[in-house]
């Protein structure tokens, strides 16, 4: 019989980024960060898994947040956010698109990568979200004072249990479990 520590070990192998990776995708990310900066005049952040870094072996989706002050009239930060994305894709030679959640949102491939630059308001934890995105920063906020370093892999290893039965993503097709809600359970249970 195959021992659990072994059956991790192999597993973590085939969805941890190796450090290879994590320093190219740790480059992109402070390049994108100061162009965006740069082109917007706004503090950025990077969010979600890469935020965390808690993304798994391949998978570089990389949301670049732009954060606007709060009183930015909505559709100010609409139309600012798209300008500053077409630029900020063309400064690093990519190509854009436009996709629509709440607002819309600049969707892009930069040199190999999945780029989504979404614009939010600048909040702090008590503030009421002004859009559906504006939680995202504080999200990334809450996960990194609480996720431990070695918590991080076993974040990657319930991601990928939900991947391989069918329930990770957020999304309405999947309506299943988030990265975040992954981070979460981790935080609150330390481990698997």
């Amino acid at each position: 019989m195959i021992a659990m520590a072994t059956i991790r070990e192999k597993v973590l192998a085939q969805i941890k980024p190796s450090p290879l990776e994590e320093e190219k995708v740790t480059a992109f990310v402070r390049e994108l960060m100061r162009i965006g900066k740069t082109v917007s005049g706004l503090d950025t952040m990077v969010v979600g898994s890469t935020g965390k870094m808690t993304w798994l072996k391949g998978d570089h989706d990389i949301d670049l947040f732009l954060l606007f002050p709060k009183e930015t009239p909505r559709q100010e930060l609409e139309k600012k956010g798209l300008a500053y994305g077409k630029v900020i894709v063309k400064e690093m030679k990519g190509k854009a698109t436009i996709k629509y959640a709440e607002h819309p949102y600049t969707h892009a491939k930069i040199s190999g990568f999945t780029v989504d630059i979404v614009p939010c308001y600048t909040l702090e934890k008590d503030d009421k979200i002004m859009s559906a995105v504006d939680r995202s920063p504080l999200h990334l906020e809450f996960v990194s004072e609480k996720l431990e370093e070695q918590q991080r892999d076993e974040v990657r290893l319930l991601k990928q249990f939900c991947k391989g039965i069918g329930v990770y993503g957020s999304d309405t097709k999947t309506l299943g479990f988030s990265g975040y809600l992954c981070e979460l359970l981790i935080i609150k249970h330390k481990t698997l």
